[in-house]
């Protein structure tokens, strides 16, 4: 083996102990003719061969490389050598996608001497963040999760917090950090540079760090990058939505997937029947939104049931139309500014349930189309329905769950039943959709797939076929120790995988939960299967 500008190069030969003089003068010959040259200039980089990786293209224009990464709307120019990829084992979170840059020639074997570069695309849309919240909530994070109880040292000092005009980039966020180092012994400071703007829902970081002495290093390239980095709008994608039917009331309507319903069917005692209401997805924002209908409602116009309705609530004031036959007024209550929508006879509040906000944060366009949506309907059993239209599947929601969706990459969608439970654990049930069949030509059934051997380390648990929404689901259960602390035990988590296909897609569901727990969530589980369609190719989703 030997080392040439950066790439190792290795001569392997393997054979029986018996059989290995046989042909080692043959592999000595080859040795000595193997020659090592550098590469040409204009393949430094490997754009062809990198080109169609993760939705990104890759071309060069004189000295610097452009990459696209069109999937996660992000456009940059590096240096020659410079290299960029998507990581797919980064475990940042499932609203987190994350885009590695690395110098050329560094040895990533050993801690501190790589400058580390990173463009982090986090989906922040349901929060509804301004940019300076975004870096305060960053800096907590930094705080919390960088010193402290997590790793036992002292919390980073910030060197700079203030609004920038890098590029595209709006504010910088840097501070330095004591870590421990294995191989040295003692400890490592790092210095940390994160270049931050938002874009339609989405935060940008461009983070720059490297161990301090090093830090200057690399810091002109890393600012010529962030410079050079462009935002554009994602790919389009068919919007999902939630699908709340109402069998008392007879009536059908869509909201944001990124909203928990709580409630249905209530005699409000003024003339109101509250028909259900629902809560944003946001953590720090959050709006209730309420939708009512007034059945004995004799009002002819959007004005009319406007009136009406300010003598229910005893407000006055003006009321204003909008387009689609929608009128609108606000009045205050316990301190909240509540907007109201009217449409027929139905009526749509909003307010902020935020402690400290009293105004709500939705469109006004979103909440106009929820009252748009209504449709009279024979359901026939009252339920709030997930529906991806991108994928093409759905399936019931409990009341106050939470369906998280990721923004590119392969379709996946995360779905928690119930709210935080800090004595219990939340049981996770995700759905995963790919493109895999070319990948696996002897496992195109699922009966093929049935026979496949298991893992001796992580042995499957009662494998069988079974039949959900009028579909087979290949079915096994799986067991894993995880350590939740760095002093506590080791917990017990449980989970049950479910899989079927598609034309030339795999959809494999995925519950998890704490061992401890299985029987105590088991019937959410139950309700989601029971309910889950998915919807064949040819069909249109409806």
């Amino acid at each position: 083996m030997t080392v040439h500008k950066g790439l190792a190069y290795v001569l392997q030969y393997v054979a029986p102990v018996d059989k290995y003089a046989e042909n080692t003068d043959m592999v000595n010959n080859i040795a000595k003719t193997m020659l090592i040259d550098a590469f040409p200039h204009s393949t430094s980089f490997d754009a062809a061969s990198k080109a169609e990786q993760h939705g990104s293209k890759a071309t060069i224009h004189e000295a610097l490389v452009s990459r696209d990464f069109v999937e996660y709307g992000v456009g940059l120019q590096l240096p020659p050598g410079w290299d960029a990829m998507v990581d797919e084992f980064s475990i940042a979170g499932p609203q987190i996608a994350v885009i590695r840059i690395h110098p050329p020639g560094c040895d990533q074997s050993i801690p501190g001497e790589v400058p580390t570069l990173s463009v982090i695309v986090e989906d922040v849309g349901r929060e509804q963040m301004t940019l300076l919240e975004y870096k305060e909530k960053s800096k907590e994070y930094a705080m919390n999760m960088n010193g402290g109880g997590m790793t036992m040292m002292p919390p980073p000092q910030i060197t700079k917090d203030d609004a920038v005009n890098v590029g595209n980039f709006q504010h910088t966020l840097e501070y330095t950090q004591t870590f421990p180092n294995a191989q040295a012994g003692g400890h490592m400071r790092y210095q940390f540079q994160n270049l931050m703007t938002l874009h339609k829902g989405l935060a940008y970081v461009l983070q720059y760090y490297a161990r301090q002495d090093k830090f200057d290093d690399y810091v002109s390239a890393a600012t010529a990058i962030a410079e050079s980095l462009t935002i554009t709008d994602l790919p389009p994608r068919p919007a999902s939505r939630l699908e709340f039917n109402s069998q008392p009331h007879g009536l059908k309507v869509k909201v944001p997937e990124t909203w928990s319903w709580l409630n249905e069917n209530k005699d409000m005692g003024d003339g109101r029947m509250l028909v259900v209401s629902f809560v944003s997805g946001s953590s720090n924002k959050p709006d209730g939104i309420a939708l009512y209908v007034v059945p004995q409602s004799a009002c002819k116009t959007p004005q009319a049931m406007a009136e009406r309705y300010q003598d229910i609530v005893k407000s006055s004031g003006e009321i204003t139309s909008k387009e689609g036959g929608i009128a609108h007024f606000t009045y205050n209550a316990d301190g909240k500014v509540v907007v109201v929508y009217c449409r027929d006879r139905y009526v749509v509040e909003c307010r902020s349930e935020g402690e400290r906000v009293t105004h709500h944060n939705q469109d006004d366009g979103v909440i106009t189309s929820v009252l748009q949506s209504i449709e009279t309907d024979s359901a026939k059993r009252s339920n709030c329905r997930y529906i991806n239209t991108h994928s093409r599947f759905a399936f019931d929601l409990a009341t106050s769950s939470k369906v998280l969706e990721h923004k590119w990459g392969t379709t996946s969608v995360t779905y928690v039943p119930v709210s935080d439970d800090e004595e219990q654990s939340v049981p996770i049930f995700t759905i995963e959709v790919n493109h895999e069949q070319e990948h696996y030509p002897d496992l195109q059934t699922l009966e093929a797939r049935m026979m496949a051997g298991n893992d001796p380390n992580n042995p499957l648990k009662d494998k069988k076929i079974e039949k959900f929404g009028g579909r087979d689901f290949l079915s096994f259960e799986m067991q894993r120790e995880e350590k939740l602390s760095i002093w506590g035990p080791s917990e017990e988590f449980r989970s049950k995988i479910l899989l079927t296909l598609r034309g030339e897609e795999s959809i494999m569901c995925k519950w998890e939960v704490a061992g401890r727990d299985w029987k105590r969530y088991e019937r959410y589980l139950a309700a989601i299967m029971d309910s889950i369609e998915v919807f064949p190719e040819e069909k249109d989703v409806p």
